[in-house]
């Protein structure tokens, strides 16, 4: 596959990526041929002044993923963002108090 060209004048000025996208565009997933549209899209947005937003559930799900070894780049131009009602329905029923407390102790966090 050629280089993949990304029209500038297309880009929007914000963009959320959600999981699928971040872990190719960052090189977990080399053999994906989705890979390579991906990373042109991250560098194209990244290059031209625009906004990767991240929603923090997928930084929970690359975390997850045994044998990940990426973390999100802290640069100019890539915010990780709150996540949204579903997202923290789904870890107020499924994530045990007893882990959030633990979890807190360690980062030293204040107590809500």
């Amino acid at each position: 596959m050629g280089a993949i060209d990304i029209d500038v004048a297309k880009l929007p000025q914000r963009a959320l990526f959600d999981t699928t996208i971040v872990i190719r565009a960052l090189g977990d997933r080399p053999d994906d041929a989705r890979s390579p549209a991906c990373e042109a899209l991250w560098e194209a947005m990244l290059q031209n002044g625009r906004q990767i937003l991240i929603a923090a559930p997928t930084i929970a799900e690359m975390a997850r993923k045994e044998g990940s070894r990426r973390t999100i780049p802290r640069r100019r131009g890539v915010e990780v963002v709150a996540f949204d009602d579903l997202a923290a329905e789904l870890l107020g029923r499924s994530m045990p108090n007893s882990i959030l407390q633990a979890a807190t102790q360690r980062a030293q966090l204040p107590k809500a």
